[in-house]
């Protein structure tokens, strides 16, 4: 079975049952809505075509009358957006580990952050959510949901905020202490550019180098530095360069990885249909779960090429 065919499977038995029931309780509340904002016009106008506002509050109480017999009362209130995304990522971790601890509060700190190498810094303004916490074969991993901003206080003592990053950022423990480092980058940020050269210049740090790999397809997407040739080898297999290009070709640029230490970094771009749910989108649109699912496929390959390089 083709990994298209597992994932198909695993959106029909496991995702659009938590799906199905999301939609049914969507539909319900934008009825409610269309119902209010109904009654509100009705109410407005035939208080206009009478010519007496005080019948606003007559069709007001007729109208809320019908909502309690349409409707019911004592309706326990829901909260969609956080149980679409709670099914999202609960669920969604499946696809990379068996078990997988979901609490939100609990996200990657900035320390670990800056330490990854292809978020700039320095950070004045950061915030976060966690995703997702388990292991992928042996290897321990966490993901968070991530915003990053910098700020800038301007002559008239305005202040204002610029995103620096916001989007996923994956952390996997791969064991060994790796003393060479690695950035593999998708897109032409200014600020990660401007990043990248302002370490060049610290010269008492060893600083990864722009190389090639000598595959065109994939050197046309991605820019690469390494401090060792032997480690980019061993961890950009072939698989791992079809991977991440099929990745980028479909779904466009912005995901960064890098090999820090004993650690392996993945980004990627906030994507506003992955993770902004709304009653006033169906639940059962697979589009943004779709692109999740390839995000973390490739997440799975990145783990298991890099802890097979540093054991090399």
């Amino acid at each position: 079975m083709s990994v298209t065919d597992q994932q198909e499977t695993f959106f029909q038995k496991e995702l659009l049952p938590e799906l199905r029931n999301l939609e049914i309780i969507r539909v319900k509340q934008l009825l409610r809505l269309a119902y209010i904002l109904f009654a509100l016009l009705a109410s407005f106008a035939g208080a206009m075509l009478l010519f007496n506002p005080f019948f606003i509050l007559v069709l007001l109480l007729v109208f809320l009358g019908l909502y309690g017999v349409l409707f019911g009362r004592g309706r326990e209130r829901f909260d969609f957006p956080g149980a679409y995304r709670n099914v999202m990522n609960k669920k969604m971790a499946g696809l990379l580990m068996e078990a997988s601890a979901y609490q939100s509060n609990r996200y990657i700190g900035e320390k670990e952050l800056l330490q990854s190498g292809i978020i700039p810094g320095p950070v004045d303004d950061y915030s976060g959510e966690g995703l997702l916490e388990g292991n992928v074969g042996s290897t321990p991993v966490v993901m968070s949901q991530l915003h990053t901003r910098n700020m800038e206080r301007h002559p008239n003592g305005d202040i204002t905020y610029t995103t620096i990053f916001r989007g996923l950022l994956l952390r996997a423990e791969i064991g060994a202490d790796n003393q060479d480092i690695l950035y593999i980058v998708s897109d032409n940020d200014e600020h990660l550019a401007a990043y990248f050269e302002e370490k060049r210049r610290d010269i008492n740090i060893l600083q990864p180098e722009i190389v090639t790999t000598g595959n065109e397809k994939f050197d046309a997407s991605f820019t690469v530095y390494a401090t060792d040739n032997t480690l980019l080898q061993q961890f950009l297999t072939k698989e791992v360069q079809t991977v991440l290009t099929d990745l980028v070709a479909t779904y466009g640029p912005g995901i960064r990885c890098s090999l820090v230490q004993q650690y392996l970094f993945i980004a990627y771009p906030w994507r506003e249909k992955m993770f902004v749910p709304s009653i006033y989108k169906s639940a059962l649109d697979l589009t943004g779960f779709k692109e999740y699912a390839a995000v973390l496929k490739v997440a799975e390959n990145l783990i298991q090429a890099a802890a097979g390089a540093v054991k090399s």
